[in-house]
């Protein structure tokens, strides 16, 4: 069976007012959606989905942390049914250059994969390195530019009250083995 892959966009809440420019503040907050599927492709087999994530963005006294579940069910035109739950927790330093991290991915109540670990950067805009302790043990180097999830997010919202219509960046997020973005 092929795995389907989906992918959210997530919403940041701001406090920023037209004057603060440059002070954006993110608020922690919790957000619950719920998912259906609104189309496919013919070609994806895909005739059903449904699923709910439970997203959690928080901070603590200095660093932020992120949690998130999603669970999915999928059903194809086979009759094949599948469910996915997917689970995310990550702390970064607020200074964005320290980022532990672990994902879990599951499909009918078995894992599949499993990721956790570390990493660092050398200061901003620098490189740095990603130590995964599982799947397996190994080091990751990560180019100059990298960042991390939240300090990605505060770039974009800086980018956006800017007036500027794109960024562009190196982002390693601890999701999966095919990382840094």
């Amino acid at each position: 069976m092929k795995h389907t892959w989906v992918f959210f966009g997530l919403i940041f809440l701001v406090n920023a007012g037209p004057s603060d420019l440059g002070a954006t503040e993110l608020l922690p907050h919790r957000a619950t959606y719920r998912m259906s599927l609104a189309s496919a492709t013919r070609t994806s087999g895909l005739v059903a989905a449904k699923g709910i994530m439970i997203y959690t963005f928080g901070q603590s006294c200095d660093r932020w942390t992120v949690e998130n579940r999603t669970y999915l069910a999928l059903t194809y035109e086979s009759g094949a049914y599948a469910e996915t739950v997917w689970t995310f927790a990550s702390s970064e330093s607020m200074d964005g250059l320290d980022f532990r991290f672990r994902a879990r991915f599951e499909e009918g109540g078995r894992t599949v994969e499993r990721v956790r670990g570390h990493a660092a950067l050398d200061g901003n805009g620098e490189a740095g390195t990603a130590w995964l302790a599982e799947p397996e043990e190994m080091e990751i180097d990560l180019p100059a530019g990298t960042v991390f999830p939240t300090e990605h997010m505060k770039q974009l919202i800086a980018t956006a009250e800017r007036g500027d219509s794109g960024l562009t960046r190196i982002v390693f997020d601890g999701t999966s083995l095919q990382n840094p973005y």
